[in-house]
C-alpha cells in the first residue's frame, strides 16, 4: 500500500499544484463546471481505492498483486509505477536544476555592480526569467517559488563569501534528494552539520 500512497501523492501533486491552476485560470467564469465534474469522478474514484485497500488486509501491495494477479501483471505494474515515479524525479531534477542555475547566474552577474543594483538584479532577473520558462513549459510554478526563496535566503548569510559553498551544497542536497527521496534529503542535511561542525576557524 505504500507504493500507492505515493502514487496518488504524487498524481495529486502534478495535478492540483500544477496542471488544475491553468485549467481554472483559461477557463474563467465557467471554472465551476471542471470543479463538479471533478467532484463526481473523485466520488466514483474512491470505492476503486477502498476495495484494494480492504481486500489487501494491510499486506504489501506488490505481494497482493502477486497473489490475485499472478507475477506477470504484478511485474509489470510495478515496472510502470517504477518507471513513472522515476520519470517524476527526473522531470523535478531537471527543473529545479534549470532554476538553480539562472538565479546563480543572474547572482553571479550582481555581484560584478553596485551593490543596490546587483542584488535587485540577481533576484527580480531570477523572477522574471523563471516566469518565461514557466510560460515555455520549463519549469513549474512551485519550482521557481522554492528557489526563489532559497536564492533570497542566501543574502541573510552573515558573510557573503560562503555565498559559493551555499551554492555547492545546495547542489549535493538537491541531487541526492531526487536520487534517493527522502532518505537522501536527511542523509545530506546530516553530512552538512557534520562539514559545519567540523569547520576550523582561523580568525
Amino acid at each position: 500500500m505504500q507504493m500507492l500512497f505515493v502514487l496518488m501523492l504524487s498524481i495529486g501533486l502534478m495535478n492540483h499544484v500544477i496542471i488544475i491552476p491553468v485549467l481554472l485560470e483559461i477557463a474563467g467564469r465557467n471554472a465551476w463546471i471542471s470543479t463538479v465534474i471533478g467532484l463526481i469522478l473523485l466520488v466514483m474514484f474512491l470505492p476503486l481505492v477502498y476495495f484494494p485497500i480492504k481486500q489487501s488486509q494491510q499486506t504489501h501491495i506488490f505481494q497482493w498483486l502477486k497473489e490475485n494477479t499472478g507475477a506477470p501483471i504484478a511485474y509489470f505494474i510495478a515496472s510502470v509505477t517504477c518507471i513513472y515515479l522515476l520519470i517524476v524525479s527526473i522531470v523535478t531534477l531537471k527543473d529545479t536544476t534549470i532554476m538553480i542555475s539562472l538565479f546563480e547566474i543572474f547572482k553571479e552577474a550582481g555581484m560584478r555592480l553596485p551593490i543596490a543594483i546587483g542584488q535587485t538584479l540577481s533576484v527580480v532577473g531570477g523572477l522574471i526569467i523563471g516566469q518565461a520558462a514557466i510560460n515555455a513549459g520549463l519549469s513549474g510554478p512551485g519550482t521557481l517559488v522554492v528557489m526563489a526563496t532559497s536564492v533570497i535566503a542566501t543574502f541573510t548569510l552573515a558573510n557573503q563569501s560562503l555565498a559559493g559553498t551555499v551554492s555547492i551544497l545546495r547542489f549535493i542536497v538537491l541531487a541526492a534528494s531526487s536520487m534517493l527521496g527522502l532518505f537522501g534529503f536527511v542523509a545530506s542535511m546530516f553530512f552538512v552539520l557534520i562539514y559545519v561542525a567540523n569547520l576550523t576557524s582561523f580568525v
